[in-house]
């Protein structure tokens, strides 16, 4: 059980902090009337997926169930609204009218099964009030709800990051010392924030991430420089967290800062770093999909989320070993991760690279090969927009009639990038192009929506076809995810060299 622990004790027990998150992967959470009504729901495993009840979902809510028929159709009432579901369809009915479902419904015994998000299309349905499922947080939303909000102020001087952390409402929250990190795990079932992820310079923290998940966490990511933590609250709305360096015979200088006597910066200074410390290179990694959105699925049932996340976690230790460089992930675990936030996180990150990481589907089990792609506004040809809708695609709406969100981020985000991208794309195919152990598709052109608005060099990987049998094998193999990763660090290498000739 999570608790509210007094600061005093968190700062003298913080490395004994061991405790379990308690993530449930087996249950979601049902939230009504601003969150005064929350309800539990055990998820099970349905032909199609995870499922959920939609008796037990509905626990505590104004609806009524009621069932006619052997072809077991189940009607749901709420205030003179009436929706009927049938066994095996994915199709019901809201006062006559005909709506859609992902997968059909399954009615067993005195239970109706649906997935989550359909749950909350039929429950929303039904009491007439706007319900959406929350994935990252396993939540399901019905009506308005004021989530509370967290806000994170990170303030780095040469001995030191102060993180304060301000609430919109008192939230229960634990926080765990952990080998090379700090996480804060908030008690809420969602929160809000417009925080993401962000870069510290200076080597004591060496970045600061906030992850939707259940339960919420903050996780401060410890460089070699740090020392020890320290806590304090002014109130229950603001929690501080001072991260400090080991004490140093001959202190660190300051050029043209303010001195304490002993050469390290006064007490209660923020000074900046000066021209003693170099920015490293910063390499982003975005595993593709995640969550919910499994991408494409291989004949043997394999999944592209899977396979992107294990090789973004390889590329991402062979980096920071062979190039010298900072690497983060967009998603460190099966989490989903708005495909509008990715490159929103490498520019918090302030990255000079964006690499994405997919692999590819098609309907001909026999294609096969890998490609590279770098961000344009159309496409270069059919089989790259397929790609691109396949991976997510710049909208319509986008493309169209919103100048403002589509144009605008392109003329002033990625097309400053443009040359850059096609030679970290060039760089990296003619890498990975012969590791794959198959045919090379190319470097190539798409409107990929992952890649819109990053403010670096950027490029979308596609690692080889899941769903062409001998492929699949492949990538899920220990030695060729090796290849694989070697091959992309040669290629980021060689681009990473010019990058650091010519910064």
């Amino acid at each position: 059980m999570r608790v509210h622990l007094p600061l005093a004790f968190l700062a003298a027990s913080m490395p004994a902090l061991l405790t379990s998150t308690g993530d449930a992967a087996d249950e979601i959470v049902v939230l009504s009337a601003g969150g005064a009504h929350r309800t539990v729901v055990l998820v099970i495993d349905g032909p199609g997926g995870a499922e959920v009840a939609l008796e037990e979902a509905a626990k505590g809510l104004d609806v009524s169930f009621s069932r006619a028929g052997r072809d077991a159709k189940v009607t749901l009432r709420s205030g003179g609204r009436e929706v009927t579901l049938e066994n095996g369809k994915s199709l019901f009915s809201v006062a006559g009218q005909l709506r859609a479902l992902a997968a059909p419904v399954r009615v067993v015994g005195e239970r109706t099964y649906v997935s989550a998000p359909s749950a909350a299309i039929v429950l929303g349905a039904a009491l007439g009030q706007t319900a959406t499922y929350r994935t990252a947080y396993r939540a399901l939303v019905i009506g308005a709800y004021d989530a509370p909000r967290l806000r994170l102020v990170n303030l780095v001087s040469v001995a030191s990051v102060e993180s304060t952390i301000e609430l919109s409402k008192p939230v229960p929250y634990e926080i765990r010392k952990e080998p090379n990190r700090v996480v804060v795990i908030f008690q809420a079932d969602v929160m809000e924030t417009d925080f993401v992820a962000e870069a510290l310079p200076g080597r004591i923290v060496v970045s600061a991430r906030f992850e939707r998940a259940s339960p919420p966490r903050l996780t401060f990511d410890l460089g070699d420089r740090f020392g020890s933590v320290k806590t304090s609250e002014r109130d229950s709305q603001h929690v501080g967290l001072l991260f400090d360096t080991p004490p140093i015979a001959g202190a660190w200088p300051v050029p043209g800062g303010p001195e304490g006597p002993t050469g390290r910066p006064a007490p209660g200074k923020s000074v900046a770093l000066g021209t003693g410390f170099q920015k490293p290179i910063v390499l982003v990694i975005d595993p593709g999909h995640g969550g919910d959105d499994g991408g494409a699925r291989g004949p043997g049932g394999k999944l592209e989320k899977d396979v992107t996340l294990a090789l973004a976690r390889r590329l991402r230790a062979a980096a920071v070993d062979s190039l010298s460089v900072q690497a983060y992930l967009t998603r460190d675990n099966d989490m989903e991760v708005p495909l509008d936030e990715r490159a929103a996180i490498a520019n918090n990150f302030n990255a000079d690279i964006f690499i994405s990481l997919h692999a590819n589907g098609s309907r001909a089990a026999s294609a096969k090969g890998t490609e590279v792609f770098f961000l344009s506004y159309t496409a270069a040809d059919d089989e790259a927009r397929r790609i691109a809708m396949q991976e997510g695609e710049i909208t319509e709406r986008t493309r169209g009639n919103d100048k403002d969100v589509g144009l605008i981020l392109w003329d002033m985000a990625q097309a400053a990038q443009l040359e850059a991208s096609s030679r970290l794309a060039g760089n990296i195919h003619g890498e990975i192009a012969e590791a794959a152990l198959s045919r090379s598709r190319g470097v190539k052109q798409a409107p990929f929506r992952v890649l819109v608005g990053a403010t670096m060099p950027a490029a979308l990987v596609e690692v080889g076809f899941i769903t062409n049998p001998e492929e699949e094998k492949l990538l899920f193999s220990e030695a060729h995810q090796v290849r694989l990763t070697n091959a992309l660090v040669q290629g980021l290498g060689r681009f990473i060299a010019a990058l650091r000739a010519n910064p």
